[in-house]
């Protein structure tokens, strides 16, 4: 969306992204999903002498067929989701004080 007279482009979202609220030791609060298997970066590593040493010893896993670990996780809580409504009050308030900024810069130029 493109407003006629600042020429400023508006972009909408069409998807909704929402993050999972459990934390536990595999999925802690603000990472990603940490791996089940450590590789440690080494000089050998960073240097690809033999390769890709995290596909080769992820290819090793799979063929020991030690790629799944069965665990259960006790360590685990629900978070809070934090309230939304909040911040798209914040953001519609901004977006409306920054449109009648240009509305009275533009009324103010043209006199």
């Amino acid at each position: 969306l493109k407003l006629p007279n600042s020429n400023i482009d508006i972009r909408i979202p069409m998807v909704k992204t929402v993050f999972d609220t459990i934390v536990s030791n595999t999925f802690p609060w603000g990472r990603g999903v940490l791996p089940d298997y450590k590789v440690n970066i080494s000089l050998e590593e960073l240097s690809y002498e033999n390769g890709d040493t995290i596909r080769n010893y992820t290819k090793s896993l799979i063929s020991e067929n030690k790629y799944i670990i069965e665990r259960e996780d006790t360590n685990s809580e629900k978070v809070l989701e934090t309230n939304n409504k909040i911040k798209y009050t914040i953001a519609l308030v901004a977006l409306s004080l920054i449109v009648v900024l240009i509305v009275k810069k533009k009324r103010h130029g043209n006199k």
